[in-house]
């Protein structure tokens, strides 16, 4: 029988190559260096793990320093396997560092780890015996192999010393040209090789010198290009560890969280939607939330709908996973949790991934090999935390053509080797010892490889990169991701050294398309009319929506006609405490009129039975509700105060408050919504409309159609009223201190607080800052001189202009939607809080707003009365 000596990842590709020559791979052995250091019994990695740990819980009271750790596995697999390494070279426990108190510490745990049956103990008592038995191997031949191992290298090198005569499979091929090439950023520089590879038309090995940065944007890259290729592992980042951690701990303990936890991993073989989830989070218990009964308001209506549909969602996902959350429920043992755990993994639809299905298999084999040692709750979380850690990787079919490796790992030789990455950085990458045993420790060890003789080896073996094809290709790119400057590395840099002290070098021939224009979104004028018209032939729509066209086409489209909506999770948001206030004024406004604002202390008698069937809606957010009901009355308050002297200020008198409308705004447009308050006096009426941050008119954005409500407000109400109108404005109910002054003076109105100053002073500077901002079109006679105090500098418009204008932009709305236009065309902010980013192909830079009409017919002069400014 043949015997070849080969690396675990060069085993397909040995095969298909024996298979090719001669059409057979019969009698052939491919066997490893570690396979060669195996003893006829082999020790259980994993029980050793779980024995090392109940060896070192038992020394922890004599361990202050690193007891803490002993439950972590990657802390165990460290110490471990250094520990093996110091039985291989024979180094005993009291030759060790023992110069601070923590070396004291890690000599007592290596000490009582190596007491452990390491099989590497015998492997260096018998390396003698196990040399000459390789050694005596009949028709054995080597492939090309880098051992990075310090002892792995050491028993290669004794066994080619004792048959210096073995034939090797890859001969050695210098390349005719070397170059070297750059790129400005390692994207280009992997974009540039693929397309060198495509014009070359060549087998080629690709050199990855940071393999596990360059390998994702390579694999993006090539497979754009098309070029069939195969790296010999491929790091995948799997969910099905944290799965299966999920499951077993629901299983070891079930609770509350752990059944979130469950949910939130997607764990069951029913995924829980991102919106129940959320819901099923407030929740005190999960598996049967019923909440809607504790909301009975009337203003709470809405919210108690969409927590029943809730409600009834979770009933139905609950009963279609009870099967598997009894399994894990009734698990008696550790080990039957683990096994119960393990049973419901299968049922996941992620294992039909190959890269969770290769993580599952992984788990599968972890168990089998520990399961037995699983006493206490202790020892099946130590297991858990060993798979969460695990790291899953894939190999990629095999191919001819090309070749994608690292360093460390040779590949057979091809026409071109292209090596990638050469900075000062990444190449050559010698390893060197990091953690708890690093440099500093083992350069201490008598009998420790050094780092001088590592690092020889190193560089010795990695000139297989070399010797490999007839051309060598070798790049690195000037600057990062981020701008900043990348060094070539040095032994590349003098290995391209040209006379004079210069490097030969060259650019990257680096072909640079246009990006492509995205195509213009439109629909067909009929398919437009279906979608966004009702059966009357006329588009219902409110103001906002309308808005929402002007900020982006696109999304328009996506909101009102497709109808796609995210989905609504009822929660103490700004829309929920936007309702609160609105029905408090309401409220304060039909009660008293126009002396609302003089009953602050009717705040907290409207606030307080709303936000307790809240707290009974939301019991784990009691804390949270109280802090927002303070903040809450608090702003209301504030508000209140600043109305006090706006009361005082004019003769108008609250007339309605959330007054419904629905008015046709132009022919075929037809607006709904609802007017927050309208006032009146002496045949004249004005709107006003509460808004939670500041808010003014702006004419350029009600030209560009960006702020359309307050106005179309005052149109509808005229229609409907049939008096003048002579104002629109916009109430402020935000929580926040306008100044410090104001702060000092929120709840008790403007009364003087002590060391403050004068106090007519401080109600001056505190109405300044909350004066209700927005237009004037007629002034009352009876008007009282201080109107200004508590309102805006009033520019006063011409209504007929400003409604001419509003029904020029309505009008091209409706020509312009109707026509089928729906372009991703978004204006500057459109896209930082759309709900549509995930789905939108926009790639290119918003838009400055701009008017949508006749910037000329409705210039600013031809809209102001100047008039009445004078």
């Amino acid at each position: 029988m043949k015997t070849i000596l080969c690396s675990s990842d060069q085993k397909e590709r040995i095969y298909h190559q024996l298979a090719s020559g001669s059409g057979a791979a019969a009698d052939i052995s491919l066997v490893t260096v570690s396979q060669l250091l195996r003893l006829d019994t082999r020790e259980d990695r994993e029980a050793a793990l779980l024995a090392g740990a109940h060896a070192l819980q038992k020394i922890s009271a004599d361990c202050p320093i690193y007891r803490d750790m002993f439950i972590y596995p990657a802390f165990l697999e460290e110490i471990l396997s250094f520990a093996r390494e110091c039985a291989l070279w024979r180094i005993a426990p009291a030759s060790l560092p023992a110069d601070t108190p923590a070396e004291l510490e890690l000599q007592q745990i290596l000490k009582t780890v190596l007491s452990l049956p390491l099989e590497e103990k015998e492997i260096a008592a018998r390396y003698d015996e196990l040399l000459q038995k390789a050694a005596a191997l009949e028709n054995l031949s080597l492939s090309d192999l880098f051992e990075t191992d310090p002892f792995r290298r050491k028993f290669l090198r004794d066994l080619r010393a004792l048959r210096p005569d073995l034939p090797c499979l890859q001969e050695d091929r210098l390349p005719g040209s070397s170059i070297l090439y750059y790129a400005q950023s390692p994207r280009q520089e992997i974009e540039a090789c693929a397309q060198h590879i495509i014009a070359d038309q060549q087998p080629c090995t690709v050199v990855l010198a940071g393999y596990e940065a360059q390998l994702p944007v390579l694999r993006q890259v090539f497979r754009r290009y098309g070029i069939p290729f195969s790296a010999f592992r491929v790091p995948l980042i799997a969910e099905t560890p944290a799965v299966y951690a999920a499951l077993a701990r629901y299983a070891l303990q079930p609770g509350r969280l752990a059944l979130l936890q469950i949910l939130q991993q997607d764990a069951l073989p029913a995924c829980c939607p991102d919106d129940l989830l959320a819901f099923l989070q407030d929740a005190q218990d999960p598996s049967r939330p019923a909440c809607s009964d504790a909301l009975s308001s009337d203003l709470l209506a809405a919210e108690k709908k969409r927590t029943a549909r809730l409600e009834a969602r979770a009933d139905r996902y609950f009963r279609a996973v009870e099967e598997d959350l009894r399994t894990l429920r009734e698990a008696g043992n550790p080990q039957a949790a683990l096994q119960a755990a393990f049973a419901v993994l299968q049922r996941n639809p992620c294992l039909k991934q190959p890269g969770e299905l290769s993580a599952a298999l992984s788990i599968r084999s972890l168990l089998s090999h520990a399961m037995s040692l699983i006493d206490t709750p202790q020892d099946a979380e130590f297991l858990i935390r060993r798979i969460e850690g695990m790291k899953v990787s894939i190999a990629d079919p095999l191919s001819l053509f090309c070749t994608v490796t690292d360093l460390t790992h040779p590949a057979p030789a091809a026409a071109v080797t292209y090596l990638l990455g050469c900075s000062g950085r990444q190449y050559p990458g010698i390893p060197v010892r990091k953690g708890l045993f690093d440099e500093a420790y083992v350069s201490r060890i008598a009998g420790y490889p050094s780092l001088a003789e590592r690092h020889d080896a190193y560089l010795e073996q990695l000139q297989w990169v070399f010797r490999r094809s007839d051309q060598l290709i070798c790049s690195y790119a000037t600057n990062d991701y981020q701008g900043r400057e990348i060094q070539l590395a040095f032994a590349i840099d003098s290995r391209f050294a040209a006379p004079g002290g210069r490097r030969s070098e060259a650019p990257w021939p680096l072909a640079v398309t246009a990006p492509a224009r995205m195509s213009e979104h439109r629909l067909d004028p009929a398919l437009a009319r279906a979608l966004f018209t009702a059966p009357d032939g006329e588009i219902h729509s409110s103001i906002s929506s309308i808005e929402r066209w002007f900020l982006c086409p696109y999304s328009y489209f996506l909101q009102s006609g497709l109808k796609a909506r995210a989905p609504q999770i009822p929660a103490l948001d700004s829309s929920t405490i936007g309702t609160f206030q609105h029905a408090f004024l309401q409220h304060a406004v039909s009660a008293r009129g126009k002396d609302y604002p003089g009953f602050p202390e009717d705040i907290h008698a409207f606030m307080e039975p709303l936000f307790a069937e809240m707290a009974r809606r939301y019991p784990l957010d009691a804390a949270r509700l109280r802090l927002s009901r303070e903040r809450l009355e608090d702003s209301l308050r504030t508000s209140l105060a600043v109305l006090k002297e706006a009361e005082a200020s004019t003769i108008f008198r609250p007339a309605a408050a959330e007054q419904p409308f629905a008015h046709q705004i132009v022919p075929g447009v037809e607006l709904h919504g609802v007017i927050d308050r309208l006032d009146t006096s002496n045949g004249t009426f004005r709107i006003l409309d509460y808004k939670s941050s500041e808010h003014t008119l702006s004419e350029s954005r009600i030209k560009a159609g960006l702020q359309l409500q307050l106005l179309s407000y005052l149109m509808a109400a005229a229609a409907e009223q049939g008096m003048k109108p002579a104002g629109a404005y916009y109430i402020s109910l935000r929580d926040a201190a306008a100044e410090d002054a104001a702060a000092e003076t929120r709840t008790t109105g403007f009364a003087e607080a002590e060391g403050t100053g004068d106090p007519a002073a401080l109600q001056e500077k505190f109405l300044e800052k909350r004066r209700l901002s927005g237009w004037a079109f007629e002034v009352p006679e009876d008007s009282i001189a201080d109107y200004s105090r508590c309102f805006t500098p009033a520019k006063r418009y011409y209504f007929e202009e400003i409604r001419s204008c509003m029904e020029a932009l309505y009008r091209y709305f409706a020509e312009q939607l109707l026509s089928g236009s729906i372009a991703v065309d978004p204006v500057d902010t459109a896209c930082d809080f759309c709900d549509y980013r995930p789905i939108c192909r926009f790639a290119g830079s918003p838009r400055k707003s701009a008017a949508r009409i006749d910037a000329e017919k409705f210039s600013s002069e031809t809209l102001k009365d100047r008039k009445e400014e004078s």
